[in-house]
């Protein structure tokens, strides 16, 4: 079927060898929402993303690199 038709072929392609997304992100989002509960629903967009960036990295060890 390439040689019938080679531009849907290459489109095909191109759009089925995307690489889904990681789950890292939908991690990060459900743990954003389990930390902005409904009583603690006007702490500020920023606040949320510091915790959330503190959080992980000290999960994943990279403030151990920092404070030793």
């Amino acid at each position: 079927q390439r040689q019938r038709w080679p531009k849907l072929s290459r489109m095909a392609i191109d759009i089925l060898s995307i690489v889904p997304m990681s789950d890292e992100p939908e991690r990060v989002f459900s743990g954003a929402r389990r930390t902005v509960s409904w009583d603690r629903g006007q702490l500020e967009a920023e606040t949320i993303e510091m915790r959330e960036c503190l959080k992980h990295w000290k999960r994943t060890g990279i403030l151990d690199t920092f404070f030793k």
